[in-house]
């Protein structure tokens, strides 16, 4: 099936886990807003019996003991029953040799979270957010929930249907399960390691009681079963549903198998991960394989057909029923399954858990540093109550009915496209990615492993959209399309939630929280948040003025428009908002100078590189507009001298042209006005006539149109420099202004950063707030004692002088 490396089972080399674990956060600096530490001593980590019981523990829950009435209904066929089950098996090992792969590779806790994001990594972050939706969403307990409950009241005596009384008791399960893991960790641990025995140990039990059956050993009659096994029959309750049914039962044995890959998901707290993956997983699968096959043997020994299709979740009740009678020991056998499928919650509400984790660690989900925390019990209590919440509204919101094959159907069908999109990924490493040379993990599964793999994931992708051959669209209560399609609806909804959390949330909320993860010399993972708002601000302020600057630049190619539109507010304006991106562009360097990390800060410097080109584009932008500015004013200001006046007709073409002649047309002097009506009655004396013949001989603008003009455009000229001296101070105070704010921000900031240093130094409050008034007191007593000083030296210099 694959080809171990003799080599070592190390897997890739340390280099490799770096590179993964680099990759894993936006190449971004910022502020650190939060850092988590996740470290657990060696008595919280499994072992490989530990790690063995974790599998058994998710792969042996409710299938088992509930699905085989399903498949059997849907092939009805005994022999091809059996051998579905055995290829189930086939295929649990062909996706386990891909896990084991990647799990050597990647050895971190999230699974197909880590795989994905190595092997997709453009658009970033895409192949997370649909896996995040499938595993949030339909990554429940709901289905081993509802069975504990049906259980519990079959053992009670009660009749094993579905009821809310039933849901009330698989709601008490999984609360159980949740608290016990947030609570008290290691004794949720040891729980489902004792379960995990008593699994193996109920399947045994079950096992050779059929061999009894088989043997004459049972209270019902012989059901013939195994006569022509491989007839495919159509009777009472099973039979006829063509490919729709068999999808719909190898959906239903893929999720009696489903757990194979639970060891992947909390590697990060497994003892030497890649030797006890290497073990336990198959350890695992095998010996549920063998289990399996003899436990549906046990089935068909003790079971009618008819009863067998129509017992849905109850098949083990009937089996004990069928052997042991009515009695205690019957009714206590069920206690034992429900027990079995407490197992099976408290296994998975772990695993999911840590993938929950996973995401909030790398700030996938809204509230990340809530859902990635440890805290309070150093466990992670708050994934655990996404887990259960997410499972108490499945378990109750399906009407009574036919829910519990709905629910299985629901949970398996998206898997089956994630193992579809991993399988495709390691198929594209070994052979076509450009990381094929570097790809060395220790465990190389053979091509046609991966390629039956993928096939049979794409198998059950498909084949459920196709109708049932019988025709009958509502057969199992809700048309036969629901589960396939609500399960792609919910991987689009990880597509559209990639869409808001990369693009829309940023823009509206200024900045970005990006997770940085590193190993620390401990070899404890570190989990770093970082707010990002420099870069955001900057890519914010470039692209206003990036749009300032292209509005009046259409303005000023514009003749329609006037040259006016160019005001001294718009461009002052521009100014102060380019000194600021020039601000903030100095910021991000500060904090790209802070950076530890190699990659990230060569990232910041080519972009601080960027921003810098630009900023120079933007000034001398804003040069040639000012410059265009004050070209179109002299060009006014020309028009407007030089310009055509109407309102006298004995105006010449230019009104500084004849002064003198103007001069006397107004009756100055004596004779010009003839001393007439025709002129005017103000006289002046000859002083006054002197005066302004001497002022229209010898006029202070100089001689001539030429010097009226540019004395006139001296002083246009003046205007417009003060407009741009105003507009540069304005701009220079809004930067003092804006100075003035980061530097009260950056005291403050150095301040709590003191006050936090005080109380890691084991300084309480109390002491910090008594230094500080210490602090006042001293500055008043020197100040008191200055004044004392000088009044003392006075007094000495006044009285003994």
């Amino acid at each position: 099936m694959s080809n171990p490396d003799k080599s070592s089972h190390e897997g890739a080399p340390p280099a490799k886990t770096d590179a993964v674990l680099a990759d894993t956060g936006d190449l971004e600096v910022g502020e650190i807003t939060e850092e988590n530490k996740y470290a657990y001593d060696d008595s919280r980590k499994l072992g490989i019996t530990g790690a063995v019981f974790l599998i058994l523990n998710k792969m042996i829950g409710t299938g088992i003991f509930s699905t085989p009435s399903s498949i059997f209904a849907a092939t009805g066929s005994v022999g091809v029953s059996l051998m579905l089950w055995v290829i189930g098996g086939f295929l649990t090992f062909c996706g386990l040799s891909v896990w084991l792969e990647f799990g050597l590779a990647i050895p971190r806790s999230g699974g197909e979270k880590n795989y994905l994001e190595y092997i997709y990594r453009k658009p970033k972050y895409l192949a997370t957010c649909v896996l995040a939706s499938q595993m949030i969403l339909l990554g429940f307990s709901s289905g081993n929930s509802l069975a504990f409950g049906r259980y519990i009241l079959y053992a009670a005596g009660n009749e094993l249907k579905d009821s809310y009384k039933a849901r009330g008791i698989g709601v008490a399960c999984v609360t159980f399960a949740v608290v016990l893991h947030s609570v008290a960790p290691k004794w949720g641990i040891r729980l489902f390691n004792v379960l995990g025995i008593f699994k193996v140990a109920v399947l045994l039990f079950i096992v050779f009681s059929g061999f009894a059956a088989l043997a004459g050993r049972r209270l019902v009659e012989d059901p013939h079963n195994f006569d022509n096994a491989f007839a495919i029959e159509a009777g009472d309750g099973y039979g006829g549903g063509g490919a729709y049914a068999y999808s719909n039962a190898l959906l239903n044995i893929v999720y009696s198998y489903k757990g194979w890959e639970n060891a992947n998901y909390v590697l990060g707290e497994i003892k030497d991960p890649r030797r006890t993956l290497t073990i336990a997983a198959p350890l695992a699968v095998g010996g549920v394989t063998i289990l399996y096959v003899l436990a549906n043997v046990a089935y068909f020994a003790a079971i009618p057909k008819s009863e067998l299709a129509k017992s849905e979740v109850i098949v083990a009740g009937l089996f004990f029923r069928n052997v042991f009678g009515s009695s205690a020991g019957a009714r206590t056998l069920p206690a034992f399954v429900a027990l079995s499928n407490l197992g099976n919650v408290l296994a998975v509400s772990f695993a999911h858990a840590r993938l929950n984790q996973e995401l909030g660690k790398e700030g996938l989900l809204p509230g990340s540093r809530f859902w990635g925390s440890n805290k309070p019990f150093n466990s992670p209590a708050a994934s655990l109550f996404l887990h259960w919440l997410v499972t108490v509204i499945v378990l109750l919101a399906p009407p009574p009915g036919p829910a519990y094959n709905f629910i299985v159907s629901l949970y398996t069908y998206p898997g089956a496209w994630i193992n579809s999109f991993v399988a495709a990924g390691l198929i594209y490493l070994h052979f076509f990615s450009s990381r094929k040379a570097e790809w060395n993990p220790g465990w190389r599964t053979w091509l046609p492993i991966i390629a039956l793999f993928l096939l049979a994931n794409v198998f059950l992708v498909i084949v459920p959209f196709i109708p049932p051959a019988d025709g009958d669209f509502w057969a199992d209560g809700y048309p036969y399309y629901v589960f396939p399609v609500v399960g792609v609806l919910v991987l689009i909804l990880g597509g559209i939630y990639w869409t808001l959390w990369t693009k829309f949330w940023p823009a509206v909320r200024g900045h970005k929280v990006v997770a940085e993860r590193i190993i620390d010399e401990e070899g404890v993972e570190v989990v770093r948040y970082r707010k990002n708002t420099t870069f955001n601000s900057a890519l914010k302020q470039r692209t206003a003025i990036r749009r300032d600057l292209d509005a009046l630049s259409s303005l000023d190619s514009d003749p329609s428009q006037p040259p006016r539109s160019l005001t001294p507010a718009a461009l002052g304006s521009l100014s102060a908002s380019l000194a600021a991106f020039s601000r903030t562009v100095d910021e991000y360097s500060a904090l790209a100078k802070q950076e530890l990390n190699a990659a990230k800060q060569e990232k910041a410097y080519e972009r601080i590189r960027d921003f810098r080109t630009e900023i120079a584009e933007f000034r001398s932008r804003l040069d040639a507009l000012k410059a265009a500015r004050e070209d179109a004013q002299l060009a006014e200001a020309r028009s407007e001298l030089l310009g055509r006046r109407p309102f006298a007709a004995s105006t010449p073409e230019n009104p500084y042209a004849a002064s003198s002649s103007s001069a006397s047309g107004y009756g100055y002097g004596g004779g010009g006005g003839g001393g007439g009506g025709g002129g005017h009655a103000r006289t002046t004396s000859i002083a006054e006539a002197g005066g302004l013949s001497g002022w229209a001989g010898s006029s202070p603008f100089g001689s001539g149109d030429a010097a009226r003009e540019a004395h006139a455009l001296r002083e246009q000229h003046f205007f417009q420099n003060t407009h741009a001296a105003l507009d540069e101070y304005i701009a220079r105070g809004q930067a003092v202004l804006g100075d003035l704010g980061q530097q009260r921000e950056m005291l403050k900031s150095t301040q709590r950063k003191l006050y936090s240093v005080g109380n890691t130094l084991g300084i309480s409050g109390d002491t910090i707030r008594m230094i500080e008034r210490r602090a006042k007191e001293d500055k008043w007593i020197f100040f008191g004692g200055v004044v004392v000083f000088f009044l003392f030296c006075w007094l000495v210099l006044h009285y003994l002088r």
